[in-house]
């Protein structure tokens, strides 16, 4: 039947019982594959990690500062200053 059209026969999900198979054009199957993997991963939590480097002799207030200044506590006693100026 899927050679009558010209197209292939497609073994959709192998696990299932029975196995499920449709007659599709495999090149445009596979395109649409790649397709939905492209947007998924798109869509994917992206995780951000900063780092920031510190000595020995490193001062409380530099400490905070530093803090401050990469937006790990967004709303720090500076961050009040600075907006309330």
């Amino acid at each position: 039947m899927a050679q009558e059209l010209g197209l292939d026969l497609v073994e959709i999900s192998p696990n299932a019982n029975p196995p499920v198979c449709k007659i599709l054009d495999y090149k445009k199957f596979l395109y649409e594959q790649k397709k939905r993997e492209k947007v998924l991963k798109a869509k994917a939590t992206k995780v951000i990690i900063k780092e920031i480097r510190f000595g020995p002799n490193t001062d409380e207030h530099d400490y905070e500062f530093k803090i401050c200044l990469y937006c790990f506590l967004p709303f720090c006693s500076m961050h009040l200053y600075w907006l309330k100026t």
